[in-house]
């Protein structure tokens, strides 16, 4: 999967960042204190390399916003902190298709995102029609 874009919501002094667009070299220019750091810190929770990726809404949340939040929607609705959207390379299609019969996705878009309950959510357009008739195909 390539990266083509990321975001981050919720997060310290970030509101929404909306979507940044990465290329092969990709350079973040801003004054200081505008959150650089804090938006390299949330993408590095969405894959951490070590145990430290969790997000801790008392400490990272927007501070003006997080009593509403963690009374209303915490426990039931988390919101989102950072997405990275990828496209799929043919070699990954093909695999994909492999597994899973032909004609199953709509696109090659995969959108990754990770709330403040610390859960992944996968984003892939399949027809889902297509794979139950792969699926009976199979059986």
């Amino acid at each position: 999967m390539e990266l083509q874009r990321v975001r981050v919501q919720n997060y310290k002094c970030i509101e929404d960042s909306g979507w940044v667009d990465f290329e092969r070299i990709t350079c973040m220019v801003g004054k200081n204190e505008s959150g650089k750091t804090a938006f390299l810190q949330a993408l590095q929770k969405l894959n951490p390399v070590n145990e430290s990726g969790d997000y801790d809404p008392l400490v990272e949340y927007p501070r003006r916003r997080f009593k509403r939040y963690e009374n209303t929607r915490h426990e039931d609705n988390p919101d989102p902190v950072a997405s990275a959207h990828f496209e799929l390379t043919d070699p990954e299609v093909e695999l994909v298709e492999e597994e899973y019969g032909g004609n199953i996705l709509n696109g090659k878009s995969v959108t990754v995102t990770k709330d403040y309950k610390n859960r992944i959510h996968w984003n892939i357009d399949v027809d889902e029609g297509q794979l139950c008739l792969n699926s009976i195909r199979t059986t």
